[in-house]
């Protein structure tokens, strides 16, 4: 069976996923670039409680079609409706290998309420997220090719994060590991700017700060 370490590395990815809690029963999914810049993935099935996976039910998926098609070429389940999501990224940053797309509570929280994106409130929000991260500004019915398209025209104005309006979040990097601290980072820093609004006004990062803070984003990106 070819990718098998690679098949691996997703389906522990979603396994770890559930167990700390971000995300709920068949809810989200995650793929892994097979090669860098390449038009294969690992992708995370549809329909399917991820407490039920099995190895053998990760996904290897060809996005190479120019008209925006995607085939399944090893597995037996059906490929996750937000395939589209994951394609659009991919196409437009080369630099991304993995994408979780998950349903936080309180990144999804915030993105119901605030406009346009996630103030930078933490010095380690904008180390390993960059900044801005964004929300998006409408609703696209969850698995749409509009949602797909939305996405492609912020991906370039975002970093490693971005929160899906009304729906969930994203966290992506260049391997599985950086784009899961990107998903844990993120959904951190939702619950203290959450819990930090509840309590008063927020200090956020002055402009020194987050210029800063994007040097170092790019050193260890």
């Amino acid at each position: 069976m070819l990718y098998e370490e690679q098949k691996k590395i997703v389906f522990e990815a979603a396994k770890k996923l559930l167990a700390k809690g971000l995300t709920l029963g068949s809810s989200g999914n995650l793929t892994l670039r097979t090669e860098k810049k390449g038009t294969k993935m690992i992708g995370t099935p549809s329909g399917k409680d991820i407490e039920d996976y099995m190895i053998d039910d990760m996904l290897v998926i060809d996005f190479s079609d120019e008209s925006g098609k995607f085939e399944v070429i090893e597995g037996n389940l059906t490929a996750s409706s937000e395939t589209y999501l994951h394609m659009a990224i991919y196409k437009a940053r080369k630099d991304v290998n993995a994408i979780i797309h998950y349903h936080p509570v309180y990144s999804t929280a915030i993105g119901l309420v605030l406009e346009d994106s996630l103030p930078a409130i933490l010095d380690d929000q904008v180390f390993f997220l960059g900044h801005p991260i964004v929300i998006t500004s409408e609703y696209n019915r969850s698995g749409s090719t509009e949602l797909a398209k939305h996405i492609s025209e912020v991906i370039n104005k975002t970093s490693l994060a971005i929160i899906i309006r009304n729906h969930g979040s994203l966290g992506f990097g260049k391997n599985m590991r950086r784009a899961f601290l990107s998903c844990e980072l993120l959904e951190k820093t939702a619950q203290i700017y959450f819990m930090a609004n509840m309590m008063g006004k927020i200090k956020f990062l002055d402009e020194d700060a987050i210029k800063m803070g994007k040097s170092i984003f790019k050193a260890l990106k």
